[in-house]
């Protein structure tokens, strides 16, 4: 089932323009029934028929306004106000227009979505079996941690494409912290718990500088972490 919207349609027999408001998918059967085998009667020629010729249709979020997973510009929207209010002067819409029926602009949609990234710019963690959670925050991330044993590893995505990885070795923590094209801007060996933590901190705030101690430029080291996470993800989270 699809929200429903307004659709234009001409009448295959007095071929008047009508205006009805229907849903492209009317059921929960995912079924999509065409226009021109729907039954419509025409307010023209009074008739019950079908094969009526769809012309404009109202976006599918018109009606949904304000919709954050749909924004609209004032343009658009008003263009299908002005066409609501002509055929369907009694649609309850109207009646909420500039209070709970506006549009969900563009601009505040890329406002929102600016904020979100600031809020959050790690996008995923991953542990080395591939669990994973959206948008961690510093106590999930914590938890995650405390239970980790020898061998295991979290990797923080962050939405550029960069990552920050952390293994726990037999005592300490070894890292990586790897920038979006794929150069390591950070390493480091022998991180004890609460350095780690910090270095979590840092990278999910989005204000990451380096390590909290130990950054070292050690090709051995920076190999053996890139094979770590070659066999380890496949795929980074779309």
């Amino acid at each position: 089932m699809t929200p429903p919207r307004l659709n234009e349609l001409r009448c295959p027999g007095c071929q008047q323009i009508s205006w009805f408001i229907d849903a492209d998918y009317r059921g929960m059967d995912g079924v999509k029934l065409p226009f021109d085998k729907r039954w419509y009667t025409c307010p023209h020629c009074r008739r019950d028929h079908q094969g009526w010729t769809l012309g404009q249709q109202s976006p599918a979020e018109f009606l949904l306004q304000p919709s954050r997973s749909a924004p609209m510009s004032q343009a658009d929207f008003d263009y299908w106000v002005g066409i609501l209010r002509t055929h369907f002067p009694t649609h309850s819409a109207l009646s909420r227009l500039g209070t709970t029926f506006f549009p969900f602009l563009p601009e505040e949609a890329e406002a929102r979505a600016k904020a979100l990234a600031s809020a959050h710019p790690v996008i995923e963690m991953r542990d080395q079996d591939g669990a994973r959670c959206y948008e961690p925050d510093l106590r999930i991330a914590r938890e995650w941690l405390d239970v980790m044993k020898p061998g295991d590893s979290l990797t923080f995505w962050h939405r550029d494409g960069g990552f920050l990885q952390l293994t726990l070795d037999d005592s300490s923590y070894s890292g990586s912290c790897v920038n979006a094209t794929g150069m390591a801007v950070s390493q480091a060996l022998n991180l004890n718990a609460e350095s780690t933590r910090t270095a979590i901190e840092r990278y999910l705030s989005g204000e990451w500088t380096d390590f909290p101690r130990n950054r070292i430029a050690d090709a051995g080291f920076l190999s053996r972490i890139w094979n770590q996470l070659i066999d380890r993800f496949s795929e980074t989270p779309k």
